[in-house]
């Protein structure tokens, strides 16, 4: 694990550094920081600025301006129109309110669950100068999260997030789980294609080994339409959800199926409770004839063979419909296979049973889950996962037996994976002890 720190950029000895907190509260990250510097033989100059009118000038810093940093005129407070430094813990909110970026701030475009801090982010990349220093204390939903995605191509366009630290425990008064991300700005914009992740912020602390390289055809996502409920789907169920009061699930009064009923390639449906609309309640049904609306058309495109995913999660662990009598709970996540007949939902269920989509949604999506050690699976992630290019017909035949060891060594062989390797996840897969969500 790398420990962010505020290290000495490089600068003239004689040369007064600039040490910036656009949201500073009481001061006291930026006195510590600027107390390090002096300690280093640096000469320092402290800013904070904070939007909290009741904050009186924090001891020890040497410039405090009320105001709101995304919406101030920085040329006539920066020295230079930069800082050597740039520090903060910025507020953290989600998403990211309307009318909150300004034109004369730089402007956090993010999705519409996009953190108040990734404005901070963006603020900070365009104060720090030239190999000048930023040290955030950030959620850790912007390691990964399709929201932030933009925000971190940005920051990584203009420098290099060269140290972090992170911790399964929440050891700051914050009820989010939290990291540290250091970047080193650079001296000219760096081309960055695609969209960046810095999962390995939680990856390299919590042992998940590297992919390596396998084969590949194509993605999920080419083969199948993914989908999640959202809002609204909770709220048209609320009324329709009832006992199934011992009976077989049908399409008129289909399952409902939550997360904390789905392991990989079981479905424990009747035999453990559903926690839904404050209520818990065994064998839930859903029954048609209470939808109303465009609702009626969703469940009927629902109930279709498919396969269901788990939404939060330390391993992917995905169930096939065959029948298609279940109904997804929010939020899980829908796969359906399209028309080829070459994919059906027993292959789909056995390369999200892989340890390989495991490792892959670990890389991909660690930071973003409701605790520490879990990810969370979006319609979008769950179809950006990779294809096998070899042949699934031991993985579906060892799954359908029971045997999931034997089927993710099957599927991760379909994906080329080598005897070493497949080991190691092996040994990674066991030690993900799953959380029962409901």
């Amino acid at each position: 694990m790398a420990v962010a720190t505020v290290a000495s950029p490089t600068t003239d000895s004689a040369h007064t550094m600039t040490v910036l907190d656009p949201a500073c509260g009481d001061g006291r990250l930026l006195v510590a920081a600027a107390e390090r510097l002096r300690a280093t033989g640096h000469t320092v100059h402290t800013i904070g600025v904070d939007i909290d009118p009741t904050l009186t000038h924090p001891e020890g810093v040497d410039e405090f301006i009320c105001a709101d940093a995304l919406d101030i005129d920085w040329s006539a407070v920066l020295p230079g129109g930069c800082a050597d430094v740039v520090v903060g813990n910025p507020p953290f909110r989600s998403p990211l309110p309307r009318g909150q970026n300004t034109t004369s701030a730089p402007t956090a475009d993010t999705g519409p669950y996009g953190d108040l801090a990734l404005a901070f982010i963006d603020l900070s990349m365009t104060l720090v100068r030239p190999e000048g220093r930023v040290v955030l204390v950030l959620p850790t939903s912007v390691l990964a999260s399709r929201d932030a995605g933009r925000v971190r191509r940005r920051a990584e366009q203009r420098a290099v997030l060269d140290t972090w630290w992170w911790h399964p425990d929440r050891v700051f008064d914050a009820h989010v789980d939290v990291c540290v991300l250091g970047f080193t700005a650079g001296s000219a914009p760096r081309t960055v294609p695609g969209s960046p992740v810095w999962s390995h912020v939680v990856t390299s602390s919590v042992g998940v080994p590297d992919l390596g390289t396998f084969t590949v055809d194509g993605t999920l996502g080419d083969r199948c339409r993914v989908s999640a409920n959202f809002r609204d789907e909770y709220y048209a169920l609320v009324d329709a959800v009832v006992p199934s009061a011992g009976a077989t699930p049908t399409r008129e009064r289909p399952a409902l199926v939550t997360s904390g009923v789905i392991d990989p390639w079981q479905c424990h449906w009747g035999e453990r409770p559903v926690r839904f609309a404050g209520q818990r309640v065994q064998a839930p049904v859903v029954d048609r004839s209470r939808l109303t609306g465009r609702f009626v058309a969703w469940a009927e495109r629902l109930l279709v063979p498919k396969v269901l995913v788990a939404a939060q999660t330390r391993t992917v662990e995905a169930v096939a419909d065959v029948d298609g009598v279940w109904l997804p709970g929010v939020p899980v996540v829908s796969v359906i296979p399209t028309d080829s007949p070459e994919v059906d939902v027993h292959q789909v269920a056995a390369v999200l049973t892989s340890s390989v989509a495991t490792v892959w949604a670990w890389h991909q999506r660690a930071g973003t889950g409701l605790s520490a050690t879990s990810f969370r699976l979006s319609p979008a992630a769950v179809a950006d996962m990779p294809w096998p290019a070899g042949d699934l017909t031991a993985a579906v035949k060892a799954c359908e037996a029971g045997d999931i060891d034997a089927g993710r060594r099957a599927a991760d062989a379909a994906f080329g994976v080598d005897a070493r390797t497949s080991d190691i996840f092996t040994v990674f897969m066991a030690s993900l002890v799953t959380r029962r969500r409901t």
